[in-house]
């Protein structure tokens, strides 16, 4: 355990703090075998990316996008909401850093439950795939791309 993710894990430099009270986990060691315990690693995974590409900068700005998305929006959990920069044609690098990381682990989210045979989460991560120049050569279907999965 660690007193630096209390409230929700935490990414410092190369290191994840996660509380293993915290109710996405229930106390297992498996989280392959659990998917929303995997969403949450490949989020903070996102964000140990973030860090060693550019220092505490993402840090930074992932505390400022929280404390504007709490204050404009009543709930820092906005600040992780990557469909408005969809459909903004935001481009992924002025995505601030919750969205980016939330984008990535959505994606992976939505390609194993699409890969299952939901075509609404094959679509929502044939989007993502479009928007992320890491997923983009692999997985983009330019001509499955759908502008109307988020409306």
């Amino acid at each position: 355990d660690s007193v630096y993710s209390t409230f929700a894990p935490v990414t410092l430099e190369n290191t994840i703090h996660v509380s293993t009270t915290w109710s996405h986990l229930d106390n297992t060691d498996d989280l392959a075998g659990r998917p929303s315990a995997h969403h949450v690693l490949i989020h903070e995974l996102a964000h140990v990316s973030q860090y060693q590409h550019g220092g505490w900068s993402y840090l930074v700005s992932s505390i400022y996008a929280q404390t504007l998305a709490f204050i404009s929006k009543g709930s820092r959990n906005e600040a992780y909401r990557w469909e408005e920069r969809i459909n903004d044609n935001t481009s992924f690098a002025d995505w601030n850093p919750e969205e980016q990381a939330q984008g990535i682990s959505d994606f992976e989210f939505y390609q194993f439950y699409g890969n299952n045979g939901n075509v609404a989460a094959l679509k929502r991560a044939n989007v993502l795939a479009c928007a992320v120049p890491l997923l983009k050569e692999r997985y983009c279907n330019n001509t499955a791309r759908t502008a109307e999965f988020i409306k």
